[in-house]
C-alpha cells in the first residue's frame, strides 16, 4: 500500500444467471469451474474475497453436487471472505409480487443463518430489468445498509447504450450520479449506489489472452487504473470496482495485477465487499446527494428490456396464480389452523413450495428471455409448486372443517366453505373447484343439470358455473364455481348446493344488455362493449377492441415495422349470447375469430399475405352491487411474429396513467409513438401489476403486464395480451434497440406460443377523480381469492351444532388490507402484515384475540420499536399507518 493513495474497493464477483442461453443443468458445470476457482484463490491469497452476486442460489447449486465443500465455505463466510445473500435468488421484480420478494429475502436470510455465515447487508440487484418504487421500504425492512443496482436508469445502460438525448428523455438523476438517497412515501429511505459504469467495470475482458486463457497482469493493472480514474470524479468514496461479469470464472494473477496497479499509480487497490462499500456509504455526508422517489423502469427498449413482461406471458400468469394461492390461501390457512389449536406443522412444506417457485423468479427465467429448454423447466417447476401448494390448501380446508364441524345432522346437501383472510369484507369473484366425490360416502353426490347456491341463512347467492367435466383426480365429475357473495373478515363461511330443475329463464328481451344498480353494459357484435354509469349518465363506448401488429423484435423488446400502423379489429362479427345465472348474475358472451398475418419476415420487414384464425371468446359478467364488470378473454394463438393487444377507448386525450405496483402506485406520462425508422426508437410501454388507470377507467388484472397510452387526439389504453417472437435476441433486424445484443442470436420457436390457449381475467372499473386513491386497495382485494374447499367423505368430521357460529380471527378498519398472514420464518410463531394502499396516513385499529401477545416486527421479523402501538383494549391494537406503508406483527 502507498501511504496517501486513495483507496479503491475491488469486489471480485460473478453475475450468475442460473439459466439463460443454456439450461441450469448445462450451466452447472461452468458454475463448478467458477466455484473451484474461488476455492483456489481463497486458499492461495489470504486477502482474497469473493461475492456470490447478492444471492444464495449459485452456492446452493454447487453444494448440491459437492456437499463436502460446505465446511470450507462456512468458515470462509464466518471470516468475511465470501459474501452470501441477502436474496435466495436474483428475481425480476416487475414480473413477481411484493410478498414473493419478501419471502425471497426471508429465505435468503434463513439460509445464511443456518449455513453459519454472514448475511450480506447490502441489497445488490445488478441486472434486474427495472426496480419498483417500493424497494427502499423493503430494503429498510430487512436492515439493509445500502441498495446497489445498474439497470433501469432512463435512457442508458452503462457501456452499452447512451440514450439520454434521444426523443426528449429526461435524466432521472443528475448526469454522472454514483450515490443518492432513495425514499418511499412511508418515510423509508436507503442510501443507494447506481453502478454508473456497470457491474463489470473491472472485469477481465480485454486482459485475458484468448489463446491461452491467461490473465495479462500488465494489461489488467492498466485497466484497473483507468477504471479507478473514471470513478474518481469528486463525488467521494466509495470508489467501487466490480471485478466480474456474467458467468466470469476468477483468473490467477488478479492480486498481482492489483499490487502492480497500486505501485504504479495514485490508488491503493484492495480486495473488498459490497458490505464494506455500504459501510463507507453510511459514514459519508449525504447532505448534497440527490434525493429520489419513484421507480427505475427506464423507457421502452432503452435500458430495461421491458418487452420481457409480455414475452411468454403464460409464465407470468402461472406464477401470479401460485403466488396468490400461497399468500392468500395456503399461508393464512396454515396459521389459522395453528391459532385454532392444531399441532400439525406446515412451515417446512410451505417453505419448500416457495423455494420450488422461487427458482423460476430470476430475471432470465420469469422474464421469458432464455432458450426454450429453460422455460419448459420453469413450467415444470411451477407445476410442482402448484401441486405442493394445492395439497396444503386441501389439508387446510380439511383442518378447518374439523375445527368448525361438518354439516348439521341430517343435512345431506353438498357443501363447501370459503374463508376470506382479509380484515375487511370482500365481495366476489371467488373461485372454488367442487368435486362431486362424496359428502357422507364416496360418490354419493350427483351433479345436477341446474342448481342454486345458498348461504348458511338459506339465502341464494350470485354465482355462475365456469366449467364442468371429468375430474383428472378421480372418476367423478367436477365443476368450477365463481361466487359473488359477501365474505366477512377472516371468517369460515359455508355454502350449500341445492338442485333445481332448470337454470333461470331470461327476464330481458335485450340479449346484449346486462345491468345492476350502478352499471349498464351493452355488448356489440364486433366484440366491444359500452359501459354506462347510472348515477352520472357517463357512457364509455367501444371498450374491448382487439388490435395487432407485426413484432420483429426479440424476447427482450417489442419492435414494430416502421411506418406500418397497428391494425385495429373494429369490423368483426362475433356471435353473441346472454345467460342469467342464479342471484341476478348476468353473463354476456361474444365468440368469433381474429384473422391476422401468419408470420413476418424480419429481414424484408414484410408480413405474410396468408392470414390465420385466432379463435377468441370474450365473457362479460356483471354481479349485483358490483362497480366493475368482470372480463374473461380466451384465445388460441396461431400466428408468429406479432403482438396482440386489448384496448379501452378513453374518449378524451389523456396525458398520464397510474399503475399499481408492489406496495405502491406510480404516475407516468403517456409518451408518444416513435417517429421515423432510425434506431433507437423508444416505445412508451410501461409495466403494471394490480391495475392501470387512465382517464376515468381502471383495468384490474390478475397478472402483471405491459400497457401503453395510444392516440394523438383521443387516447386508448392498450394492454398487451401476447408477444409472439422467435429469437432470443435480434438486434440486427429489429427497429428499436440500436444493434445491442442482449444475448446470443438464438432461435426460440416456443416463444412464438403457436397453438397455446390463454385464459385471462380482468375487470373494468369506471371511477371518479375522488375515487382514484381507492384503486390500489380495490384491485388488491379483487385479486385476493379466499381459501376454499369442501368436505372430504374419507375424513370423519365432528357434527356441527346449530348454535356454532364461527367468529372472525381478526378484523381491521378500512381501507387497510392484510398483505400477509403466514407462519413465522423461524420458530413456531405467526406473522400478520397490514398494508395501507392509499396516499394518506391513517390510524389502523386491528381487532384480534390475545392482542397483547402480538409484537411489532420489521419485514425480516425482528423486533421493531420505531412506532407506537396502543394496547388500551384487550383485543385491539391501534397504530399509525404511513402512506403506502406496512406494519408487521408477530405472535410467538
Amino acid at each position: 500500500m502507498k501511504e496517501g493513495n486513495t483507496r479503491v474497493l475491488v469486489v471480485p464477483h460473478t453475475h450468475w444467471d442460473r439459466a439463460w442461453y443454456w439450461p441450469a443443468e448445462r450451466f452447472r458445470l461452468k458454475l463448478i469451474d467458477c466455484v473451484r476457482a474461488v476455492i483456489r484463490e481463497l486458499k492461495a491469497d489470504p486477502d482474497y474475497r469473493f461475492t456470490f452476486d447478492g444471492q444464495i442460489l449459485p452456492l446452493e447449486d454447487y453444494l448440491a453436487v459437492y456437499p463436502e465443500d460446505a465446511v470450507f465455505f462456512q468458515e470462509a463466510a464466518r471470516a468475511g471472505r465470501i459474501a452470501i445473500g441477502p436474496m435466495y435468488c436474483l428475481s425480476d421484480v416487475y414480473c413477481t409480487g411484493g410478498e414473493a420478494l419478501i419471502r425471497n429475502l426471508l429465505l435468503g436470510k434463513k439460509w445464511c443463518t443456518r449455513f453459519g455465515g454472514g448475511y450480506q447487508p447490502a441489497l445488490h440487484m445488478p441486472d434486474t430489468f427495472g426496480i419498483t418504487p417500493s424497494m427502499p421500504m423493503i430494503a429498510a425492512g430487512f436492515g439493509m445498509k445500502a441498495f446497489i443496482f445498474m439497470r433501469g436508469l432512463a435512457g442508458q445502460v452503462p457501456g452499452l447504450t447512451e440514450m439520454i438525448t434521444v426523443q426528449g428523455i429526461k435524466p432521472q438523476l443528475p448526469d454522472g450520479t454514483r450515490h443518492f438517497v432513495w425514499k418511499t412515501p412511508d418515510g423509508s429511505e436507503i442510501r443507494t449506489i447506481i453502478l454508473r459504469d456497470g457491474y463489470a467495470n473491472a472485469a477481465y475482458r480485454g486482459a485475458v489472452d484468448p489463446a491461452t486463457d491467461i490473465l495479462n497482469i500488465d494489461k489488467y493493472a492498466t485497466a484497473l487504473q483507468e477504471a479507478a480514474k473514471k470513478q474518481d470524479d469528486g463525488a467521494g468514496q466509495p470508489l467501487l470496482l466490480m471485478a466480474g461479469v456474467d458467468h466470469q470464472i476468477p483468473h490467477e494473477g488478479q492480486g498481482a495485477a492489483m499490487q502492480l496497479a497500486t505501485a504504479a499509480g495514485t490508488y491503493n487497490f484492495t480486495y473488498s465487499s459490497l458490505e464494506e462499500a455500504a459501510d463507507v456509504l453510511q459514514s459519508a455526508d449525504a447532505g448534497k446527494w440527490p434525493v429520489f422517489q419513484g421507480e427505475f423502469h427506464g423507457s421502452g427498449a432503452a435500458s430495461v428490456l421491458g418487452g420481457t413482461l409480455s414475452t411468454r406471458i403464460y409464465l407470468k400468469q402461472d406464477n401470479a396464480e401460485i403466488e396468490q394461492l400461497l399468500v392468500n390461501q395456503v399461508e393464512p390457512g396454515a396459521v389459522a389452523l395453528r391459532l385454532l389449536g392444531s399441532t400439525r406443522a406446515l412451515e417446512s412444506v410451505i417453505e419448500h413450495a416457495w423455494k420450488t417457485l422461487l427458482v423460476t423468479h430470476p430475471h432470465d427465467d420469469i422474464c421469458g428471455c432464455s432458450v426454450d429448454a429453460v422455460h419448459r423447466a420453469n413450467e415444470y417447476s411451477m407445476q410442482q409448486a402448484w401441486e405442493s401448494t394445492d395439497a396444503i390448501r386441501r389439508h387446510a380446508v380439511i383442518g378447518l372443517f374439523k375445527h368448525y364441524g361438518g354439516s348439521l345432522p341430517h343435512d345431506l346437501r353438498p357443501s363447501f366453505a370459503l374463508m376470506n383472510f382479509q380484515g375487511i369484507e370482500r365481495r366476489g369473484p371467488s373461485r372454488v373447484q367442487f368435486d362431486y366425490e362424496g359428502q357422507r360416502s364416496w360418490g354419493d353426490i350427483k351433479l345436477s343439470e341446474a342448481y342454486i347456491i345458498v348461504d348458511e341463512q338459506g339465502d341464494p347467492v350470485p354465482f355462475r358455473e365456469v366449467s364442468r367435466g371429468q375430474s383428472t383426480e378421480h372418476p367423478r365429475l367436477t365443476a368450477e364455481l365463481e361466487i359473488y357473495a359477501p365474505l366477512a373478515p377472516a371468517t369460515f363461511t359455508r355454502f350449500y348446493i341445492e338442485p333445481r330443475d332448470a337454470w333461470p329463464e331470461s327476464t330481458s328481451a335485450k340479449l346484449e344488455v346486462a345491468e345492476n344498480e350502478f352499471l349498464r353494459v351493452t355488448l356489440h357484435k364486433n366484440g366491444t362493449f359500452d359501459l354506462e354509469e347510472k348515477s352520472s349518465g357517463l357512457k364509455h363506448e367501444g371498450l374491448g377492441l382487439f388490435s395487432g401488429e407485426a413484432d420483429i423484435g426479440d424476447s427482450y423488446d417489442f419492435s414494430d415495422i416502421p411506418g406500418q400502423p397497428e391494425e385495429v379489429f373494429d369490423k368483426l362479427t362475433f356471435k353473441l349470447e346472454r345467460k342469467e345465472w342464479p342471484g341476478d348474475l348476468v353473463q354476456l358472451k361474444a365468440s368469433g375469430e381474429l384473422l391476422v398475418p401468419a408470420s413476418t419476415d424480419s429481414v424484408t420487414r414484410k408480413r405474410s399475405e396468408q392470414r390465420v384464425s385466432l379463435p377468441v371468446e370474450v365473457i362479460l359478467v356483471l354481479a349485483p352491487g358490483a362497480r366493475q364488470v368482470e372480463v374473461f378473454i380466451r384465445f388460441t394463438n396461431q400466428a408468429a411474429d406479432h403482438r396482440l393487444r386489448w384496448n379501452l377507448l378513453l374518449g378524451q386525450k389523456v396525458e398520464t396513467s397510474v399503475a399499481g405496483l408492489k406496495f405502491n402506485i406510480i404516475e407516468r406520462p403517456a409518451g408518444g409513438v416513435p417517429e421515423g425508422d432510425k434506431p433507437p426508437r423508444i416505445w412508451p410501454e410501461h409495466p403494471c401489476d394490480d391495475f392501470v388507470a387512465a382517464g376515468n377507467l381502471c383495468l384490474f388484472s390478475q397478472f402483471p403486464g405491459n400497457y401503453e397510452i395510444v392516440g394523438e387526439e383521443t387516447s386508448r389504453l392498450a394492454f398487451t395480451l401476447l408477444r409472439s417472437v422467435g429469437y432470443l435476441t435480434n438486434p440486427i433486424q429489429m427497429a428499436t434497440r440500436p444493434g445491442t445484443n442482449a444475448g446470443p442470436y438464438t432461435f426460440v420457436p416456443e416463444a412464438q406460443c403457436i397453438g397455446r390457449s390463454f385464459d385471462m381475467h380482468f375487470a373494468v372499473r369506471p371511477f371518479a377523480s375522488a375515487e382514484k386513491d381507492q384503486l390500489l386497495g380495490e384491485a388488491m382485494l379483487w385479486r385476493a381469492n379466499p381459501l376454499g374447499g369442501q368436505t372430504d367423505a374419507s375424513v370423519p368430521y365432528p357434527i356441527r351444532h346449530e348454535q356454532d357460529q364461527p367468529k372472525p380471527l381478526y378484523s381491521i378498519n378500512e381501507p387497510f388490507l392484510v398483505s400477509a398472514f403466514k407462519p413465522a420464518t423461524e420458530g413456531k410463531g405467526s406473522v400478520l402484515r397490514i398494508f395501507n394502499p392509499t396516499s394518506a396516513a391513517e390510524t389502523a385499529i386491528l381487532t384480534i384475540p390475545q392482542a397483547q401477545a402480538w409484537e411489532a416486527v420489521h419485514l425480516d421479523e425482528t423486533p421493531d420499536a420505531s412506532y407506537r402501538v396502543c394496547r388500551d383494549k384487550k383485543e385491539q391494537l391501534t397504530f399509525e399507518m404511513p402512506p403506502f406503508g406496512c406494519r408487521t406483527f408477530k405472535k410467538k
